[in-house]
């Protein structure tokens, strides 16, 4: 859910300025409308109904930003998905030791599967 995930980092009243600026700085990036219009008009569930290929998801318990049922429903409409569920994890696996498992297993994940 892309436009919840822009809610949860922006506020309303910074997606008003976005609009009226036509740009956002957010720590090191600059964000042009055209991210926000298209977050606003990009279904991610319909893309992955249409998408017949191996996909995996990680998703950390201790997210702030993205709940587990947002994963869960990915995997779900993934035809060929895999959800691997990282106890303790935060959105951007700050902490090594689960950077280090998402890395390993996504490496894994590649072996067995390209």
């Amino acid at each position: 859910r892309l436009d919840e995930l822009v809610r949860s980092y922006f506020s309303e009243e910074e997606q008003a300025r976005w609009r009226r600026e036509k740009t956002i700085n957010y720590e090191y990036l600059e964000l042009d409308i055209d991210f926000l219009n298209d977050v606003s008009n990009h279904d991610v569930l319909a893309s992955l109904k249409k998408k017949d290929i191996p996909m995996i998801f990680f998703h950390g318990m201790d997210d702030k930003r993205s709940p587990f049922e947002n994963a869960r429903e990915f995997y779900n409409y993934a035809r060929q998905g895999t959800l691997e569920i990282v106890e303790d994890a935060d959105h951007s696996f700050t902490n090594s030791k689960h950077r280090e498992y998402l890395f390993e297993t996504l490496g894994e994940w590649l072996a067995r599967t390209l």
